[in-house]
């Protein structure tokens, strides 16, 4: 029986997700155990919108608290679990409930958490598929691997055809094909309260697979190339309790009722500033295929769909018709994380948008006491990202796991990292490399000692990465940054890395960027050959002079080559390299690191 401060609380938590999220690399099947793990909160929902009455919503739990008229029913919880286990769709995943009596919401959530733990603890690590009638089958499913094979239970295969799959597998299949598009229309229409778009959308489809969604590209050098962006939000957890136990405008502690609207408020303006976000990326992505240039080049895929065996099985598939395909996948969403799959070339340009338009986003308490000011206490909302760049065919639960170690990486760095909007990201050029060894064993591998000498750390977002882009294409694109001398600078800061730490520091000086350009200006020839050979172990600063003066030389036309001592080069056509990292370009060692990063990513800038 509830005391009359305290309050009857419910959780529907699903468990285990790896199990079911990427078990296989199917991206509709990927897509609908997401979805399913939403839609069992929205069936307690629906069912049960007498009884419970909704707090807090995440990508996999659900959070209610009994109505008054409710309080004494000990049969509630036995019904919820009814209702699950009784829909049919929702059999491929692990869900779990728990109740308590709390007198806070702080208590209820602890509370919760750990005997939701505790029943994990004791259930299955995988919901079982049912056994067909007349026996097993007598081969496993053609995408798991490890499940029995489901009577009529197919799935349309990468390359056409038909492929028999477990009925866990199928079912997953299933709501991910009804799915993948009213997941964005219901977050537009609902919480943007954009209905236009919500319509404009149902003229798009999404990917059937992660080959659809990166092939057919003008960017010929990362076709088949996919980019894995994983989210979370920094300390949002504390954020939450903070908020919850702040003492109202009068100095007294907040009631029970008072945290549960705290709660909703909080939930509802997150989730409308993460659909506001992911509004503007479908916008952007659906004038991708307009004239001039945009935020995301080729984000649209057009499509003959008679000519596509991977659309055979299709239910939404015309026939000799001509279809736009959006080059976007959401493979969680809820809470403060996300997934998202894009190809490669778009995914630093997505990466990037996310930090643009997040950058301001705060929460302001208006039901807590005042801040100093004057006004309600703000409370900041950053995240910590992770984004791996591969091959459209590595193993999917793998990459994700990957994206989000170098997320919680940055987390555990200590100082500005902590709390702030930092990211960190791994290029994978084999989809055979193994990323599920330690990302620290990964990076002292490939870039030698130069991470634990602070030249490899987490990124901050660029200030303006739209306004810096055009710059850099030049740069880039026109050829006008030697390329070699960049890999040259790159291994040798590799190779000294590698050496003891005072022959790195030899390596990198002390030298300000002048320094570097007043090199540049001695060399004092017109043409390439004639620039000065270096000794055998160069320093940073004279390694970048050869590189400007190469750059500049690069960039200016032959009858122009005859006045270059005699004015002032362009020195300032770096300069998007400095702003894109965020160094401080007076200081040798964030030169090297953006030099470094700009080797690393240089197809992926484009």
């Amino acid at each position: 029986m509830a005391r009359s401060d305290s309050k009857r609380f419910l959780q529907v938590e699903g468990v285990n997700l790896d199990a079911v999220l990427f078990d296989t690399s199917q991206l509709s099947v990927i897509r609908g155990a997401s979805e399913l793990l939403k839609d069992a909160v929205e069936l307690v929902k629906r069912r049960f919108c007498s009884q419970l009455e909704v707090v807090s919503e995440g990508a996999s739990v659900g959070l209610f608290v009994v109505r008054e008229a409710f309080v004494h029913d000990s049969g509630i919880l036995e019904r919820v679990l009814r209702a699950l286990r009784d829909e049919r769709s929702l059999a491929p995943i692990t869900l779990l409930v728990a109740e308590c009596e709390a007198t806070s919401l702080i208590q209820a959530r602890q509370l919760l958490h750990a005997r939701i733990r505790f029943q994990q603890l004791r259930s299955l690590a995988t919901a079982p598929d049912p056994v067909p009638s007349g026996g097993p089958a007598d081969s496993p499913c053609e995408l798991e691997g490890t499940r029995m094979r489901g009577p009529d239970a197919y799935v349309v295969g990468h390359r056409g055809g038909l492929r028999a799959v477990s009925e866990s597998v199928w079912l997953r299949y299933r709501q991910g094909r009804r799915q993948r598009r009213s997941f964005y229309g219901k977050s537009v229409a609902e919480l943007c309260n954009d209905a236009a778009l919500a319509r404009a959308l149902g003229f798009f489809r999404f990917s059937p697979d992660f080959q659809h969604l990166c092939g057919a590209t003008r960017f010929e050098s990362l076709a088949d190339k996919m980019a894995v962006l994983y989210c979370d939000g920094n300390r949002f957890g504390q954020i939450q309790s903070s908020i919850l136990a702040a003492p109202d405008r009068n100095g007294r502690p907040p009631s029970l009722g008072t945290q549960i609207e705290r709660q909703k408020a909080l939930d509802q303006a997150f989730r409308t500033l993460r659909a506001q976000w992911l509004r503007d990326v479908l916008i952007e992505l659906l004038i991708s295929g307009g004239p001039g240039d945009c935020r995301f080049p080729d984000g649209l895929r057009e499509v003959d769909e008679g000519d596509d065996p991977t659309l055979e099985q299709d239910p939404d598939r015309s026939i000799g018709t001509h279809t736009t395909y959006l080059r976007l996948d959401t493979l969680l969403w809820g809470g403060d994380e996300l997934i998202m799959v894009v190809p490669a070339w778009l995914g630093w340009p997505l990466l990037q948008f996310f930090y643009e338009r997040s950058a301001d986003w705060c929460y302001a308490d208006k039901s807590g006491s005042m801040a100093e000011s004057g006004g309600p206490q703000r409370y900041r909302l950053t995240h910590a990202a992770g984004l791996v760049l591969c091959s459209a065919k590595a193993p999917i639960g793998r990459i994700t796991e990957a994206a989000r170690r170098l997320a919680e990486r940055v987390k555990q760095r200590e100082g500005r990292f902590h709390a702030q909007n930092f990211f960190d990201y791994l290029v994978l050029e084999s989809i055979d490399y193994p990323v599920e060894a330690d990302l620290g064993e990964f990076f002292e591998k490939r870039y030698g000692g130069l991470e634990a000498a602070g030249l490899r750390l987490p990124l901050s977002p660029p200030r303006n990465w739209a306004a810096i882009r055009p710059a850099l294409r030049r740069l880039l694109v026109g050829q006008r940054l030697p390329r070699r001398q960049l890999h040259r600078l790159v291994d040798t800061l590799i190779e000294q890395g590698r050496s003891e730490s005072r022959g790195l520091q030899e390596f990198l000086g002390t030298a300000a960027w002048a320094c570097v350009q007043e090199q540049a200006r001695r060399a004092g020839h017109t043409t390439a050959e004639g620039l000065p050979t270096h000794a055998r172990a160069p320093t940073l600063a004279a390694l970048e002079a050869r590189m400007l003066r190469m750059c500049v030389l690069q960039s200016a036309l032959p009858s122009e080559l005859q006045g270059i001592t005699a004015t002032e080069p362009d020195y300032a056509m770096l300069d998007p390299v400095f702003e894109l990292f965020c160094v401080d370009r007076d200081k040798p060692a964030e030169r090297a690191a953006a030099w470094l990063h700009l080797q690393t990513l240089w197809d992926y800038l484009l």
